[in-house]
C-alpha cells in the first residue's frame, strides 16, 4: 500500500530519528571509522623538487648561429622520453644502489622501473627552466633519485646537443661533396660544350658579325679586281691578235702607237699602286681610249708591208703583252681561287651566326644550372664553416647548456596523505550514507502511524484513536525531566 506523507514538523523528525537512529548511526560510524583507518594506515609519501636553468650560449648568437632554436617545452618532451626509458632508469637504479635483490630478475626489474616511472614529473615553470619532481617514501631516498634525475637530464642534453651539431656537421659535408661533385661534372660538360662548338658561343657573336662583314667586303673587292682584270685580259688579246695580224696582212701603223704602249705601260704601273677610281687611273684610261679611237679613225697611219713571224716573237710590244697576258692569266686564277675561299667561309660564318641563337639556348641552360649549383656549393660551404663551429662550440660546453639552480633537498614534511582531508570526505560520505539509509528505511515501511495518514491513505472517516500509552508516557517524563531544573528555583523563592 502506498502512503502519502506530509511535510515533517518538529514532533515528526524527532520520532522519525527515534525509529531510525540506527539506520544513520551504522553507515556513518562505519563510514567515518573506515575513512579514519585509511587516513592513518597510508604510508607517508615524500617530494623532493630541483629547478633546472637553461643557461644561454656564452657566445652570442649573432657571431656563430645555435644548431637548434627549438622550445624548451619541444625538448623537454624528448629528453623525457629518453631520460625515463628502460635503460635510463635502470642506471639511476644501480648507480644509487635501490632494490639490489631485484637486480637479477628481469620482471621484478622491469616493475620497479615503472614504478620510479610514474612518481617522476617534469614540468616547465618559465621560458628558461624547468622543475623535476620525484615522490618516494623514504626522504633520503627521494633526494637522491632527484638529483640524480636532474644530473641525467643535464648529461642527455649536452649528449644530445653534441650529437645534433655532430650530424648536422657530417650532413652539410656530405651534401657539400655531393654538390662538388655535380659542380665539377658541369664545369666538365661546359668545358666539352665550349670546345665542341668554338667560334658558335654566345660571347663571339659580335666577333663573328665583324668577321662576316669583313669576308663580305673582301669578296666584294675580289670581284671588282676580277671584273678590272678580265676587261684588261680582253683589251690585251685584242692588241696582241692585231700584231699577230701583221704578220699575215699589211697594218696600217700610226705614230700614236708608241704613244700608245707607253701609256698601257704606265695604266698598268698605275693600277697596281692605285685603285680604279684613283684620278690617275681615270685620266690614263681617258688618254688611252682618246688615242685608240684616233687610230680606228686612220688619222697618221702608214700602210706598212707584213712582217715576218719571227720578227713577232723578237717585237718589244709584243712580248711585253705577252708578258702581261701572263701575269693577268696568273691573278686571275689567284682572285678566282680567292673568291672561293672566301665564299666557302662566307657560308661557314653564315652558318654558325645561323645556329647561334640554338648554341646560346643551350649555353644559357648549362651556365644557369651551373650557377645555380656554384650558388648552392657557397651556401653549403658557408653553412659547413658554422656548422664546424657549432660543434666545437658544443664540443667546449659554450654553447647552451642546462644548470641546476636549486638542489634538492632532504623533504621535512610529507606530501601525502592528507589525513585532514580524507576525515572530511569521510564525515560527508557518512552523513550522506546515513541519511540516505533513514529515508530509504522511511520509504519502504508501510506502516499507517497517524489518524491523517489513515485518512488519506484509506479516504475513510475516523471515529476514535486510540493513543500510544507507553510513547506518550515516555514524552511526559522527558517533559518533566526538561522542566524540574526550572520549577526548583522557584519554589525555593516561595
Amino acid at each position: 500500500m502506498e502512503t502519502i506523507r506530509q511535510a515533517f514538523g518538529t514532533a515528526e523528525i524527532r520520532a522519525l530519528i527515534a525509529r531510525r537512529w540506527w539506520l544513520f548511526l551504522i553507515p556513518f560510524l562505519t563510514i567515518v571509522l573506515g575513512s579514519a583507518l585509511v587516513a592513518w594506515s597510508l604510508p607517508d609519501v615524500y617530494r623532493a623538487e630541483t629547478v633546472i636553468l637553461v643557461d644561454p650560449a656564452k657566445i652570442p648568437e649573432r657571431y656563430i648561429a645555435p644548431i637548434s632554436n627549438i622550445e624548451i617545452k619541444d625538448r623537454l618532451t624528448t629528453l623525457s622520453q629518453q631520460v625515463m626509458s628502460r635503460t635510463r632508469l635502470e642506471q639511476v637504479i644501480r648507480t644509487l644502489g635501490l632494490w639490489r635483490e631485484d637486480w637479477e630478475n628481469p620482471a621484478a626489474m622491469e616493475r620497479r622501473v615503472n614504478a620510479l616511472r610514474r612518481h617522476i614529473d617534469v614540468r616547465v615553470t618559465g621560458s628558461d627552466s624547468f622543475v623535476i619532481g620525484f615522490e618516494g617514501r623514504e626522504p633520503r631516498l627521494v633526494q637522491q633519485v632527484t638529483n640524480q634525475l636532474a644530473a641525467l637530464f643535464i648529461a642527455e642534453n649536452s649528449k644530445i646537443r653534441a650529437q645534433r651539431a655532430e650530424g648536422t656537421a657530417q650532413f652539410i659535408e656530405q651534401q657539400r661533396r655531393l654538390v662538388e661533385e655535380q659542380l665539377a661534372a658541369k664545369e666538365a660538360e661546359i668545358r666539352a660544350y665550349r670546345e665542341a662548338h668554338l667560334g658558335e658561343l654566345p660571347e663571339q657573336k659580335e666577333a663573328n658579325l665583324r668577321a662576316l662583314d669583313q669576308l663580305e667586303q673582301r669578296l666584294a673587292a675580289n670581284r671588282e679586281a676580277t671584273l678590272r682584270l678580265t676587261e684588261r685580259r680582253s683589251l690585251v688579246q685584242q692588241q696582241m691578235a692585231s700584231l699577230r695580224a701583221r704578220a699575215t696582212e699589211p697594218e696600217a701603223v700610226s705614230p700614236l702607237r708608241a704613244e700608245l704602249v707607253r701609256l698601257h705601260a704606265e695604266l698598268q704601273a698605275l693600277e697596281t699602286q692605285f685603285t680604279s677610281r684613283h684620278p690617275d687611273v681615270v685620266m690614263t684610261r681617258r688618254r688611252i681610249k682618246e688615242i685608240e679611237a684616233q687610230m680606228r679613225d686612220g688619222r697618221g697611219q702608214v700602210s706598212l708591208p707584213p712582217a715576218p713571224l719571227a720578227e713577232l716573237a723578237r717585237d718589244p710590244m709584243y712580248v711585253a703583252l705577252q708578258r702581261e697576258l701572263d701575269q693577268i692569266n696568273v691573278d686571275l686564277a689567284s682572285r678566282t681561287a680567292e673568291r672561293q675561299e672566301l665564299e666557302r667561309q662566307i657560308q661557314e660564318v653564315r652558318a654558325v651566326v645561323a645556329a647561334m641563337p640554338r648554341r646560346e639556348q643551350e649555353y644559357a641552360t648549362l651556365t644557369r644550372d651551373y650557377e645555380n649549383l656554384k650558388s648552392t656549393y657557397q651556401s653549403l660551404l658557408a653553412k659547413q664553416i658554422q656548422a664546424g663551429m657549432a660543434e666545437d662550440l658544443e664540443r667546449k660546453q659554450a654553447g647552451e647548456t642546462f644548470t641546476v639552480l636549486d638542489p634538492a633537498d632532504v623533504p621535512k614534511q610529507p606530501v601525502k596523505p592528507n589525513r585532514f582531508k580524507i576525515l572530511l570526505v569521510g564525515l560527508v560520505l557518512g552523513f550522506g550514507a546515513g541519511a540516505g539509509g533513514v529515508y530509504l528505511g522511511e520509504t519502504l515501511d508501510q506502516s499507517v502511524r497517524t489518524v491523517e495518514e489513515l485518512k488519506q491513505a484509506y479516504g475513510l472517516p475516523v471515529l476514535g484513536a486510540i493513543p500510544d500509552l507507553a510513547y506518550e508516557e515516555a514524552r511526559a517524563k522527558r517533559r518533566a525531566r526538561r522542566a524540574r531544573p526550572v520549577r526548583t528555583p522557584q519554589a525555593a523563592r516561595l
